[in-house]
């Protein structure tokens, strides 16, 4: 939602008051999310369930203008969280327990990719942190490509293929994530069946 917004603001009928009344509903809305049974449920899971708690509270936070608060989510997530996301070969062992295992990785990861970009402008570098186990960001993305390669049921490949291009974007690597991309597009048709992913991607 808030990333339409960012485009509609571009529109002469987006006013003040009108910008002014959403920020308001947000920090009543972010009350009932930091405060309500079911909010806590889900700030206490550390799968993707935590991660998306997280990244829309600290996008809830950054559209209200509370960039104190929006540095105290990161710095959350970093720890503990993404200690106990990923192990040392970058599997994501919470997801990779799912029936559809791949497909929640892949998701999973794309929230932590948000929180990355976020992370961007107040100074915190998630792109090249590394947990207690060595891993990172990056190690999740090439863990996830042999999967990716060779698809199994209907956890289509197509998932990672916005991670793939945020991580050749942030990392280099062009040969590798370029020529995954390339194969997943072939296996796919070339959809990409994250593509809200990249429709908006403001410059954080």
């Amino acid at each position: 939602m808030l990333s339409g917004i960012e485009i509609i603001k571009a529109s002469k009928h987006w006013d003040k008051k009108t910008n002014s009344d959403l920020q308001k509903w947000f920090k009543k809305y972010s009350v009932w999310f930091e405060t309500s049974p079911m909010g806590r449920k889900e700030g206490e899971g550390v799968n993707n369930h935590g991660t998306y708690y997280k990244a829309q509270l600290a996008a809830f936070s950054r559209f209200v203008g509370d960039d104190a608060k929006v540095k105290k989510i990161l710095q959350s997530y970093i720890t503990p969280m993404f200690d106990l996301q990923f192990n040392a070969s970058g599997a994501q062992p919470y997801e990779l327990r799912r029936v559809f295992s791949t497909r929640y990785s892949f998701f999973n990861l794309q929230g932590v990719m948000y929180l990355a970009k976020l992370g961007q402008s107040y100074g915190i570098d998630l792109w090249r942190h590394k947990n207690k186990s060595g891993a990172g960001i990056q190690t999740a993305v090439d863990f996830l490509i042999p999967l990716a390669l060779n698809p199994k049921d209907d956890q289509s490949p197509a998932g990672l293929l916005p991670l793939l291009e945020d991580a050749e974007n942030i990392y280099g690597g062009k040969k590798k994530y370029g020529n995954a991309i390339k194969k997943i597009r072939e296996l796919t048709n070339g959809g990409d069946s994250l593509a809200e992913w990249i429709l908006w991607n403001p410059e954080w």
